[in-house]
């Protein structure tokens, strides 16, 4: 259906990467949303004051909870798709990360209000009354919500929306609470034992778990992660595809939201290059990364020393007590220079996170080692936070 309707409203609908459409299958996912779970919601609500049931009342509730949060996802794709302005200059595309963090949030108080009425029921139980008809509705109910787990993991995916993923979790997380519910009346229907408040509190769960995993995953986007490993590949690739680049570090991608990001990198070169021709290369790597991946990149120029033996000599030397440290010890940025104090080795060394040695400790070791190996030299460490 939403392949359907993206081919009538969508021009270029196959063209996920630019950004207009990316935004429009977003509008078109959220409003479909909105339709199906003020459907399903209506539907429930006469239900369960039919069958005076507090599962099929809390599982209605939900529905309208998430037709509520597709409203909001609506809000923050349109809101996104705004052009930069004086008080944004980097624009607006954050903004679909907040409408999903209000989602999740949304997600997670209903899920208490829902557990708090059902642990009243259990004191004050009212007598249901369930039928076949209602039962075929509440397995519907299930399909839809099977199909619309599908189609927002699948666009989720597909456009890199942290706001549909969330929004497929709680579809998802909405079929095992209405089978939940399902269960509770047949066995009401057979049996005639009534668990209703406790399906209720099953239901309320399974909302709250999928709150939190929205939670999490639109929170992420803002607080900042590290980037996409296949990303970080292509990005490689474009870098050292050009043979002047030795190599690069310190890559850091700044995202403003889909479709609006920057990168930054240091690419080293050979220190005796042509200054013009190291920037019209870096220039060429710059325009080709925004325009096959639509990332705006600033590329810093280390020069590094090459073909020198003492400077090789050093850098095997640091790089082997580095590695008896750790082994994913790797330098960059190396260095020596003459000061007033004398010989200086300078390089800089992302540490990760699990490393069980603390920079001061790294430090003191290889300070201590080159003391006792090369007396003549002083070294310089600047430590960085592991980045890839």
């Amino acid at each position: 259906m939403i392949l359907l309707l993206s081919r009538i409203f969508i021009k270029d609908y196959k063209n996920t990467e630019d950004a207009k459409v990316r935004t429009s299958y977003g509008i078109i996912c959220a409003i479909f949303g909105i339709i199906l779970n003020v459907l399903l919601f209506a539907f429930k609500i006469l239900l369960s004051f039919f069958a005076s049931s507090v599962s099929i009342l809390a599982d209605a509730l939900n529905n309208l909870s998430d037709a509520g949060s597709s409203l909001v996802t609506l809000f923050g794709f349109v809101v996104s798709r705004q052009k930069p302005d004086k008080e944004h200059p980097f624009g607006h595309g954050r903004m679909e990360y907040i409408s999903g963090l209000v989602v999740s949030i949304v997600i997670i108080l209903m899920a208490f209000e829902l557990f708090h009425t059902s642990i009243a029921e259990i004191f004050n139980p009212s007598e249901i009354n369930i039928s076949i008809w209602a039962l075929i509705i509440m397995i519907i109910s299930v399909l839809v919500k099977i199909y619309m787990s599908s189609y927002n993991f699948y666009y989720g995916k597909r456009l890199g929306s942290a706001t549909l993923k969330a929004t497929a979790l709680d579809s998802a997380s909405d079929v095992l609470a209405t089978s939940v519910v399902i269960a509770s009346a047949v066995i009401y229907y057979l049996f005639k034992i009534n668990i209703d408040a406790y399906a209720g509190i099953v239901v309320s769960l399974f909302v709250l778990r999928a709150g939190i995993n929205a939670l999490k995953e639109t929170s992420s986007p803002l607080l900042g992660t590290k980037p996409d490993p296949e990303l970080v590949e292509r990005i490689e690739n474009i870098v050292k595809k050009q043979k002047m680049i030795l190599g690069y570090h310190d890559l850091i991608i700044h995202d403003y939201g889909p479709n609006r990001r920057m990168l930054s990198l240091h690419a080293e070169v050979d220190y005796r290059n042509n200054l013009v021709l190291v920037h019209d290369v870096i220039d060429e790597i710059e325009s080709e990364i925004e325009n096959t991946l639509g990332i705006d990149a600033s590329i810093h120029v280390d020069p590094v020393q090459v073909d020198n033996e003492v400077v090789d000599l050093l850098k095997a030397y640091i790089n082997e007590k580095l590695s008896d440290i750790d082994k994913r010890l790797k330098y960059h940025d190396f260095r020596v220079t003459a000061k007033e104090e004398g010989l200086c080795i300078i390089f800089e060394l992302p540490v990760p996170f699990d490393c069980k040695y603390k920079a001061e400790d790294i430090d003191r070791i290889i300070a201590e080692n080159l003391a006792k190996d090369y007396p003549q030299y002083k070294m310089t460490i600047k430590f960085e936070t592991e980045m890839l």
